[in-house]
C-alpha cells in the first residue's frame, strides 16, 4: 500500500489545471491526480525498476534478443517501450543490383572515352588504382548511364579479361562518382587482383554489384526503442 499525499494549489495554478484540461468544470482534484501519475510517476517507476533491477544490463539485452516475440511483447508492455520497427520491415534482405559490361581497357589517365574503361593513376600497374572511370556507351554499344548512376560507397566493382589465366581486379567505390558527360569517374580501393596489368584495347568484363539500400540499412541498422 502507497502514501497519501496533499497538494496545495495556488488560483493561478487552478486556473491553469483548468485551461490544460479543456473544461472549466473538470475535477482538479482528480485530474491533477492522473497527470502526476502518468506524466511523473509511471515514468519514474520505470526507472526505479531499471535501476534496482538484480539482473546485469547485458544479461537483460541477451535475454531479451534470445526470447520469443510473445516474451518480448511482454517486456514491452512491463517497460512501457514501442520498438520501432527496421524501415525494410525487416525479414531477408533484398538481392542487390548486378550488371555486367563490355569495355575495353586503357592505361591512359581518365575520364574514359566511349567504350573505354580506365584508372587513375595511369600507367603499367592497374593494382594502384586509386580512380575508376568508365564511359556510359560500353564497347559493344550499349548504354550505361542508368546503372552507373546508381553506384555509391561499397559497391564492388570487378575487371577480368576472361583469359583462361585472367587478368582480374576487385575494387570497392569509396566515394561519389563524378560525372563528366560521357563517362563517370569513382573513387575506389583495390581489394583483389590476379594476373598482371592488361595492355592497351584489351576487351575487359566489368561487373558492377550494387547493394540495395534496405540491404544496407540491415548491415549497419538505425533501430531504437522510444517511449
Amino acid at each position: 500500500m502507497g502514501s497519501t499525499y496533499t497538494i496545495t494549489t495556488s488560483d493561478d495554478e487552478d486556473n491553469a489545471i483548468a485551461h490544460t484540461a479543456g473544461d472549466p468544470n473538470v475535477d482538479k482534484q482528480v485530474y491533477l491526480e492522473a497527470c502526476v501519475h502518468g506524466q511523473l510517476l509511471e515514468p519514474w517507476t520505470r526507472n526505479y525498476y531499471i535501476a534496482t533491477s538484480p539482473v546485469p544490463p547485458i544479461d537483460v539485452a541477451t535475454g531479451y534478443v534470445t526470447a520469443t516475440p510473445e516474451q518480448q511483447d511482454q517486456i514491452h508492455e512491463i517497460l512501457g517501450l514501442t520498438p520501432t520497427p527496421p524501415p525494410d520491415g525487416g525479414g531477408t534482405p533484398p538481392a542487390p543490383t548486378v550488371a555486367t559490361f563490355s569495355y575495353q581497357w586503357q592505361r591512359t589517365a581518365s575520364p574514359a572515352s566511349a567504350g573505354q574503361v580506365r584508372s587513375d593513376p595511369a600507367g603499367t600497374d592497374w593494382t594502384t588504382s586509386t580512380l575508376l572511370s568508365l564511359a556510359h556507351q560500353t564497347a559493344d554499344s550499349q548504354d550505361a548511364t542508368a546503372i552507373l548512376a546508381q553506384i555509391g560507397v561499397g559497391t564492388t566493382i570487378e575487371m577480368t579479361n576472361g583469359a583462361t589465366t585472367p587478368d582480374s581486379l576487385s575494387m570497392t567505390v569509396s566515394g561519389i562518382g563524378t560525372n563528366t558527360g560521357s563517362a563517370t569517374s569513382f573513387p575506389v580501393s583495390v581489394t583483389a587482383n590476379t594476373g598482371a596489368t592488361p595492355n592497351n584495347g584489351t576487351a575487359m568484363t566489368v561487373t558492377i554489384t550494387i547493394l540495395a539500400p534496405a540491404a544496407r540499412a540491415v548491415v549497419a541498422p538505425d533501430r531504437a526503442l522510444t517511449f
